[in-house]
This record gives C-alpha cells, structure tokens and sequence, in this order.
C-alpha cells in the first residue's frame, strides 16, 4: 500500500511537471525570441552609430583637406595679384620716364 501510494505520487509529480512545462515553453521561447531581437535590435543600432560616425570622420577629413586647398589656392592666388601690381606699377613707372626721355630729345 505504501509502495503503491510513492509509485501514485511520483507518477503524478512527473505529470504536473510535464503539464507546467508544456504550459511555460511557449512563453520561454516567446521570451528568448524577444532577447534575440532586441540583441539584433542593439547590433544593428550600434552598425548605424557606427556608420554615421565613419561617415562623420570621413566628412571632416574631406573638408579639413578642401580648407587647407582653398587656402593655398588664396595664397597663390594673392601673390599672383600682388605679382601683377608689382608688374603694372613697373610698366607706369617705365613708361612714365620713357615718355618724357622721349619729348627731351
């Protein structure tokens, strides 16, 4: 009789842990599915930062590099200028001279 009822009760532990596991997994994969799209969430957030700040970088090099092109192109360009005055005052300063040697003789 004892051993009959410690048969009963442990068969019956079995079911009522078999029903609570069949009743719990959907809700466990439910659970690990949402763990598993939040991670996929978070990695493809952290690909995004990622991306953004690699195109940041890249946007700053590209414009430090046409800074320091815009500022060459200035300075070649001013002593191109001043080149030409330079020239310009040469030529009135010679014609100048040219043209009164011209009316002394």
């Amino acid at each position: 009789m004892v051993n009959s009822f410690a048969i009963a009760t442990l068969i019956f532990s079995f079911m009522g842990i078999i029903v609570l596991l069949f009743r719990r997994v959907p809700e466990l994969v439910k659970v690990d599915s949402e763990k598993e799209e939040y991670a996929v969430s978070e990695i493809k957030k952290e690909k995004s930062l990622s991306r953004k700040k690699a195109f940041n970088d890249f946007l700053k090099k590209t414009l430090i590099k046409f800074k320091i092109f815009t500022q060459k192109t200035e300075n070649k360009t001013s002593s191109m200028i001043k080149k030409i005055e330079k020239n310009h005052e040469e030529e009135k300063n010679y014609s100048d001279e040219d043209y009164w040697n011209k009316l002394k003789k």
